[in-house]
């Protein structure tokens, strides 16, 4: 009885759907090859060359260099200046400058 059971459960699950298509059915996605056949039957259109055109980038504005900069170094203690795995000495790894 279980391993009728287990069929039945894998034929429901692996097996064929119970869903059956139908000729009207079939026939619904055919319009882009209704389209396909009317563009082969209609003329050539003419086509127009269009010059190309390049892309113009914005300049960069920076600010006024009267103006005061400030510089802020964000540093750790000497204690942490080390690798806890192999106590090697860490260097600053690089440096970013926005305006």
């Amino acid at each position: 009885q279980l391993e009728e059971f287990l069929k039945l459960l894998q034929q429901k699950q692996f097996g064929a759907s119970s869903e059956k298509e139908t000729a009207p059915q079939l026939n619904l996605f055919n319009e882009a090859e209704e389209q396909l056949e009317d563009a082969h039957d209609a003329p050539a259109k003419e086509t127009v060359a269009v010059a190309s055109h390049s892309r113009n980038k914005k300049p960069r504005v920076s600010i006024p260099a009267d103006l005061p900069r400030e510089v802020i170094i964000y540093d750790i203690p000497a204690a942490e200046k080390f690798c806890p795995n192999d106590n090697t000495a860490l260097v600053e790894a690089g440096s970013e400058t926005h305006e």
